[in-house]
């Protein structure tokens, strides 16, 4: 059958058709939703550590012998997002040089991290000359992280984008809800995996509001962050998943075991500083 004798046959016959009655009665259309633009925050030093690393038995060099790694790697990294996701808006940002108020609330905060190879060091302004001439602009501002940057973008286009959060950092998981989703590096260079509420609560046992109390009862290693003693992803996605928050993890701690009980009343003094630390800031 032919498109139009299908048509011939679900068409009523000319005479049959009145035209004032059906506009009457026909239903107004209704509009399509728009496809909000997408909006791609990249975590610069991530990406540059990580392009870096990859590529450093490669030993890649201009003439003269300056490493060229990282920039190759950032740069192809760069350009399978472009090619692959065609973002309509898109930055980069990176942490400042100066200590933030993170260190100002905790001394040791990172004290864990050794110092960046020179080699990699040697590579930021060509990588900064690299999206400076995409036209993509850089965000940095004195005394935040990157995240923190990248958390209060993510708040501030929510509602204009989809957001998409280009970064390796477990950390960003608290951000995450179905309008901002994170691109997380894959074990192929130029690959991505998508991470959303339900990737997130797969991958941790918890969803992302709850992450914030998950970061706070386990610390994070990375950043040198204590957390409770004893107290770790296992048993903290357990606590969150049977009380819901910190809050009702402490109204309910004569339920918990003994030792349990002990690491948290040991961690009760300690527990809000710790919570902003992992806090990444929206308000920017």
């Amino acid at each position: 059958m032919t498109s139009s004798s299908q048509f011939d046959l679900f068409a009523p016959p000319a005479a049959a058709v009145d035209t004032a009655a059906q506009a009457a009665t026909a239903p107004a259309p209704v509009p399509l939703p728009e496809r909000k633009p997408g909006l791609y925050l990249l975590d610069g030093m991530a990406m540059v550590y990580r392009a870096f690393f990859a590529l450093q038995q490669a030993r890649m060099t201009t003439r003269e012998g300056r490493p060229t790694g990282a920039v190759f790697g950032f740069a192809s990294s760069l350009l399978r997002i472009i090619e692959a996701y065609g973002p309509e808006y898109l930055a980069v940002a990176f942490d400042s040089r100066e200590k933030t108020f993170r260190h100002d609330r905790f001394e040791a905060y990172k004290a864990n991290r050794p110092a960046p190879p020179e080699d990699l060091v040697s590579q930021l302004e060509e990588i900064h000359e690299l999206i400076r001439a995409f036209g993509i602009p850089i965000v940095i501002m004195p005394g935040f992280e990157a995240d923190d940057l990248i958390g209060s973008a993510a708040r501030r286009f929510e509602q204009e984008c989809r957001v998409f959060i280009v970064t390796p950092d477990k950390d960003m998981s608290q951000l995450v809800h179905d309008g901002v989703r994170i691109l997380k590096p894959g074990k192929k260079q130029n690959d991505f995996e998508l991470m959303g509420p339900e990737e997130v609560a797969a991958q941790f046992g918890v969803p992302p509001g709850q992450f914030i109390d998950f970061l706070t009862l386990t610390g994070d290693t990375s950043d040198n962050i204590p957390g409770a003693k004893g107290i770790g992803p296992k048993t903290a996605s357990g606590l969150l998943g049977k009380y819901g928050s910190l809050e009702g993890i402490y109204g309910h701690l004569g339920e918990l075991s003994p030792k349990s009980r002990q690491s948290l009343e040991e961690f009760r003094g300690m527990m809000p500083m710790i919570r902003e630390l992992v806090t990444i800031r929206t308000d920017l």
